[in-house]
């Protein structure tokens, strides 16, 4: 306790922590490297979770791997969803035009990265007319919630393609959240992670509307 409260140069000192004990082991020794979360309450009451780690991590969003298959899932006419709040920012993070990371945002996922931190509030407009059939405006956490983890940086994004559109943008600016794109195959992209929109109702809502826009003609 005394050592994050240290580090971190707390106003309020720490009053409790917890051991979030949700590990998951790679097969190998060399790849467990050790990556522990701590929640921690301070003394005015605020809660806080402090991620640490042993050693240093070389994280990649989508491996390369990946990115093989989920184009060779593509180019087979296979469709794609993803969601998250750095997909952009990692991706783009380091050259938005000659990585390859980059590239395959553009060419495989079909979007381009505008911003990180797109959005304070969380709130989101559906602006799509196929997508509105379904669900008019989605909420996603950005506060403190014992159920759903706190998005703190939501990505901005736009299509990267003439047959790609916005279908979601973020309330208070109007930034792109979400794209769409249909040709031989289909792609979904969201901004902020899917799993911390906060209705279970419009969860449901938005898949299914993901999944009819996967079966249109």
């Amino acid at each position: 306790m005394n050592f994050i409260q240290d580090v971190l140069e707390l106003e309020n000192p720490i009053s409790e922590i917890v051991f979030l004990d949700k590990e998951q082991l790679p097969e190998s020794a060399e790849e467990r490297i050790g990556v522990y979360d701590i929640f921690c309450k301070s003394e005015d009451g605020s809660y806080f979770i402090v991620e640490m780690q042993k050693n240093k991590i070389d994280f990649m969003t989508i491996p390369d791997s990946m990115q093989k298959r989920l184009t060779a899932i593509c180019n087979n006419g296979g469709n794609l969803f993803i969601s998250g709040a750095y997909i952009g920012t990692d991706l783009f993070s380091l050259s938005p035009k000659d990585t390859q990371d980059a590239k395959f945002a553009r060419n495989t996922l079909k979007f381009l990265w505008r911003t990180n931190y797109a959005s304070k509030g969380g709130s989101v407009a559906v602006t799509d007319s196929f997508f509105k059939t379904f669900i008019d405006t989605i909420k996603f956490n950005t506060e403190y919630n014992k159920l759903i983890y706190s998005v703190e940086a939501p990505d901005g994004i736009e299509p990267a393609d003439k047959k790609g559109k916005v279908i979601l943008r973020y309330a208070e600016n109007n930034i792109g959240a979400g794209i769409a794109y249909k040709d031989k195959y289909r792609v979904v992209i969201f901004g902020f992670p899917f799993e911390t929109i906060l209705s279970h109702e419009a969860r449901n809502k938005v898949m299914k509307a993901v999944f009819a826009f996967f079966k249109t003609e």
